[in-house]
């Protein structure tokens, strides 16, 4: 949205979250518990760099929030190219935090409290055209899902292995995973 010449929200609209952050999960210990050791040949250092079968070096560590810091600074300052603002001002914002609509309106990240229909209204006005010619696109809710995510092999894969992990530590697994629905 920072690139958009008008930004829309809601005034209960979530908004913000600027910032940057890289996941990492370390299965070590429970690989460890089953009995699981990965072992592997790699062309560089670096290249099982967020493994999640080890720990990050603090060398590791260091070249990811390099690349955290970095990204961060690109995206700062492209809500600040975008939304006019100064880059100072912008990261006085982008800790991540979320904003309602209005929040985000008076710190200068909306401009206008607003729905889909006055933004596509907004657009008619300015191309010269009736609303209903305006060319949009809708997203189906199922869109999002495993298959799509993960591919149907993967997704199976991925239940047999927790349903055999859960098992053979004397319990059960249910995997699923839903689409958020509009509401």
């Amino acid at each position: 949205a920072a690139k958009g010449d008008r930004v829309f929200a809601n005034p209960s609209s979530m908004t913000g979250s600027i910032g940057v952050y890289i996941g990492y999960t370390n299965y070590e210990e429970l690989m460890g518990k089953l009995g699981i050791n990965n072992d592997k040949i790699k062309s560089g250092a670096h290249k099982d760099i967020l493994s999640p079968d080890r720990p990050m070096t603090p060398e590791e560590r260091a070249l990811v929030q390099g690349m955290v810091d970095d990204i961060y600074e690109q995206f700062v300052d492209v809500v600040a190219t975008g939304r006019q603002m100064d880059p100072q001002q912008v990261r006085e914002l982008a800790d991540g935090r979320i904003f309602t609509g209005r929040q985000a309106q008076a710190a200068g990240l909306v401009d206008e409290m607003g729905n889909y229909y006055d933004a596509l209204d907004y657009t008619a006005n300015l191309v010269g055209l009736p609303a209903t010619d305006v060319p949009t696109h809708e997203y189906d809710d199922a869109s999002v899902s495993w298959q799509r995510l993960f591919g149907a092999e993967l997704r199976s894969a991925f239940r047999e292995s927790i349903g055999s992990l859960a098992r053979r530590e004397g319990g059960s697994a249910r995997t699923e995973w839903e689409a958020p629905h509009a509401q």
